[in-house]
């Protein structure tokens, strides 16, 4: 029984979810599994994984941020959009004095 539950929490954790095979790790020493450092490997491993994860995701968020931002100086450069109504009364009388051709 010990043994199966580590095998369950190695397939778990390959397959599934990183914190369940972790969970699955902790039920299998609390129920005396005989080889207690391969638990402890597999739990590290299991940890890098999940802070992997957490660093990609994070990463992921900066760029959408990133991305969002510069498409927000772009669009203010090529005047899709005003800061303030004095600015645009202003590119609305230019383009009045100087109409493009």
């Amino acid at each position: 029984m010990r043994g199966s539950i580590y095998t369950l929490g190695v397939i778990e954790g390959r397959t599934n979810v990183v914190e369940s095979g972790r969970a699955l790790m902790g039920m299998a020493t609390e129920y005396g599994f005989a080889r207690p450092e391969l638990i402890t490997e597999r739990t590290k491993q299991y940890e890098r994984a999940s802070l992997y994860g957490k660093i990609k995701r994070a990463a992921y968020i900066a760029l959408a941020v990133l991305i969002f931002i510069l498409f927000l100086i772009f669009a203010w450069r090529k005047k899709w959009f005003f800061l303030s109504r004095v600015d645009y009364l202003k590119h609305r009388k230019d383009k009045h004095l100087h109409p493009e051709t």
